[in-house]
């Protein structure tokens, strides 16, 4: 019978050499677990697993000694640097049911000041709160979550915003931010494929007869909702109730468009 292990890996980024440091519980260190944070799933996700390697530091027999060599690697400083994944600090053991939850964020608070953030104790934060500092991550921590865009399951409730050709998929309750400082809200398009919305359906009496249900004015709200970003075709089908190649048509052909 295969013993469960407890292994201290590192996941690294091969291009940027951004890395993640983690402890996982396996029958099998060489497997393909690459990491469970928020930033490396993202990372992943958005590169492909092919673009990281994983690398077993420590093999342990118990999870004391494999959360405790973590804790040793995960400093909150370790956390705080910019090349690395980890968003906090390592070392606690999760547990789960009537035993409740013990993880590396009880008892912290987070604070930010001039750009940098910490998780400080709890009992600390009146005295930082009194230096200047103030609750939170702050714009700073929340442009670092910003670096990758959604997975394919969708936008989790983000809005895209472009700038100069690049879009970003923020938070609503960051837009404002974004907005302020120029970008603009909605899906960065080439030139080509702008005129491609913009034309789609405005000559459709041959370009959609017998393919559309909706009328032109209804045409006209599928492109505007597409054209901020927010809605994909396959969320505005059943809006429409049509399916998804049909508003697919409606915003993207132009093929009546001389």
């Amino acid at each position: 019978m295969v013993e469960t292990v407890w292994t201290v890996y590192k996941t690294t980024h091969l291009e940027s050499g951004k890395f993640y440091v983690g402890v996982h519980k396996t029958r099998k260190p060489d497997d393909r677990y690459l990491g469970s944070g928020k930033l490396i799933g993202w990372a992943v996700k958005a590169h492909g697993r092919d673009a990281f390697k994983k690398e077993i530091l420590f093999t342990f027999d118990n999870p004391e000694e494999a959360y405790g060599k973590e804790a040793e690697l995960v400093t909150e400083a370790f956390a705080a640097r910019s090349d690395t994944y980890n968003l906090m600090q390592g070392g606690a053991i999760v547990r789960t049911g009537r035993e409740g939850s013990a993880n590396s964020q009880h008892g912290t608070r987070w604070v930010h000041r001039g750009g940098e953030a910490k998780k400080i104790p709890a009992e600390e934060l009146e005295a930082h709160l009194s230096e200047g500092w103030a609750k939170g991550r702050g714009e700073a921590f929340r442009e670092k979550m910003q670096e990758f865009p959604p997975t394919s399951k969708g936008t989790g409730g983000r809005i895209a915003v472009n700038k100069n050709g690049e879009t970003r998929f923020v938070l609503p309750e960051d837009l404002e931010i974004f907005l302020r400082r120029g970008w603009s809200k909605g899906i960065a398009m080439s030139e080509e494929a702008r005129k491609k919305v913009a034309c789609a359906g405005r000559k459709n009496g041959h370009s959609h007869k017998g393919r559309c249900k909706l009328s032109s004015a209804k045409q006209e709200e599928v492109r505007r909702l597409y054209a901020t970003g927010e809605y994909s075709t396959w969320k505005l089908a059943p809006l429409f109730n049509v399916s998804q190649p049909t508003v697919l048509k409606i915003v993207m052909d132009c093929s009546s468009v001389a």
